[in-house]
């Protein structure tokens, strides 16, 4: 599949990063969720670092292949043409970049492999895509996410996508309704706006925004090597891990130890153990590490993995509490708002509890699916209250809904 240029353009942040570590450590490691563009991204660096002279050589290995049995130093003397016990000689006779691509499979063996190799051939790199990280102090990680939406219509992912839809013959519009929405539902991740582009050619972007799930595991995209590998690193999950991934599936928003304590404990998980299991999703990129706007660190499961565990929570059915359900998902400050009243210069003081419950959810970026498991509710149901809310305030859209809840709901204190 060929990548539009504003995709290369828009990675340019991260290629950066990658580029610099590359000069400074001796490996480094794209890491993050499937379809993030991990594999993309080393193209580019590999590119850049043989045409600029930063290497005299570069050798790329597929590590996707790797079979029971199989070591991955074979398939890298396979590569190079040599024996396994000259790799290390081989690699000192020139300045080389090596890319072990889906390096995922063989962690453990790279995490001693790579620093013997750099030890004896001082001059060469290393650059790794991975789900998970290796471990050692030679290693330095470029976080892979999706595009950001910031900047709403021309947003890298909206952009991105308006591309991908142009290349499957889909005039699309990055102002047309729903094109952020459907990037917002999807984390801007490469590889779900590439499904999405090719659903365009059936449905609008305002209806698949509010059917992410459908994009994503309904029609051709079910057969796709992005939810392939989704599935696989599902299963790559040890059983408790899986048990985590799916409780945690119901929480839209970031969210921290406390939080995912109590969803957590409605899969029977040790509640001592979570904050482990947490760091090991973490370092196998089921969930992702940011930061609020004060600084604190906030866990995120990203768009395609939430999806997921939310179909193998209703496949185990298994139930997340439904109260810490609400305690996790609902910002207390506007809560605080809503029940004080004073948010009714937008007249949503005026609405029901429940329609200000899926207010709140709407200005939250989720969608109706998404506030049918945070509430208990159908999707069907969550639509109808989304229609009525925005009937009875005179509103055109859910933006506009979110908006007036932001604009409405008092400053924070500090």
């Amino acid at each position: 599949m060929a990548t539009p240029p504003q995709a290369i353009a828009d990675s340019h942040g991260q290629h950066r990063d990658a580029a610099q570590a590359l000069r400074r450590y001796g490996a480094t490691t794209l890491h993050g969720p499937p379809g993030t563009g991990k594999t993309r991204l080393a193209h580019h660096v590999l590119n850049t670092m043989m045409t600029t002279g930063v290497v005299d050589a570069a050798l790329w290995v597929s590590m996707t292949g790797l079979v029971r049995g199989r070591h991955p130093a074979d398939l890298v003397a396979e590569a190079m043409s040599a024996p396994r016990t000259e790799v290390a000689e081989a690699l000192r006779r020139r300045r080389t970049l090596l890319v072990l691509d889906g390096a995922e499979q063989a962690v453990r063996p790279l995490s001693w492999l790579v620093p013997e190799w750099l030890e004896n051939a001082p001059g060469t790199r290393v650059l790794v895509t991975s789900r998970r990280l290796l471990s050692g102090p030679i290693e330095h990680a470029v976080p892979m996410r999706g595009f950001s939406t910031a900047g709403g219509a021309d947003s890298p992912a909206v952009r991105y996508l308006v591309g991908r839809a142009g290349a499957v013959g889909i005039g699309l519009s990055a102002r047309e309704a729903g094109a952020l929405d459907l990037c917002r539902a999807l984390d801007g991740v490469p590889a779900a706006l590439d499904l999405a582009a090719s659903a365009l050619r059936t449905r609008p972007a305002a209806v698949l925004a509010q059917d992410p799930d459908g994009v994503l595991f309904g029609g051709p995209g079910a057969r796709s090597g992005f939810v392939r590998g989704l599935r696989e690193q599902f299963w790559s999950c040890s059983a408790v891990q899986r048990v985590l991934w799916r409780q945690l599936s119901v929480l839209s928003r970031g969210f921290d130890l406390d939080e995912a304590e109590r969803v957590g404990a409605g899969g029977r998980v040790d509640r001592d153990a979570i904050a482990r299991l947490l760091a090991e999703l973490l370092s196998a990129s089921v969930i992702v590490l940011d930061r609020d706007p004060r600084g604190r660190a906030r866990y995120r499961m990203m768009a395609p993995q939430r999806l997921l565990g939310r179909r193998e929570l209703r496949g185990a059915r298994e139930e997340v509490p439904f109260a810490a359900r609400r305690r996790a998902r609902s910002p207390r400050r506007v809560s605080r708002s809503l029940a004080s009243g004073t948010l009714a210069a937008a007249g949503i003081a005026g609405l029901t509890a429940r329609q200000r419950e899926v207010a709140l959810l709407v200005a939250d970026g989720a969608s109706n699916s998404e506030i049918g498991d945070a509430l208990g509710i159908t999707t069907r149901t969550a639509e109808c209250h989304v229609r009525g809310i925005l009937r009875s305030l005179a509103l055109p859209n859910r933006a506009a809904l979110a908006a007036a809840v932001a604009h409405s709901a008092p400053p924070q204190s500090h």
